[in-house]
């Protein structure tokens, strides 16, 4: 599903009308694909360790940890269906696995 301006930004009302071809476009299989690709794109690892410091103390979030983290979000399933967890969902299944093994 694409989003819209104001979906993404509220308060911004950006209508208008779509042309048939357009929304040919956006409803077709090649755009999902295009779509799937550009967000596991966004699934990087850090190239180093970082550094976060919380109220005096430092915990240190390394590329391992990340990389570990990312591998269990895209191997994260939907309990109903089985289904893999699209991205959004996922990002808590990385985020969930991040912060265990900080506080470890």
């Amino acid at each position: 599903m694409l989003a819209t301006i104001g979906s993404l930004f509220p308060g911004v009302d950006a209508r208008g009308p779509e042309s048939p071809r357009a929304a040919r476009v956006k409803g077709g299989t090649r755009m999902a694909g295009a779509l799937s690709k550009a967000v596991a794109d966004l699934r990087q690892v850090p190239a180093a360790d970082i550094e976060i410091k919380v109220n005096g103390t430092i915990y240190r979030l390394t590329t391992r940890m990340c990389g570990q983290a990312r591998a269990e979000a895209e191997q994260d399933t939907d309990p109903d269906t089985g289904a893999l967890l699209p991205h959004n969902t996922a990002r808590r299944t990385f985020r969930d696995a991040v912060v265990r093994d900080l506080v470890d």
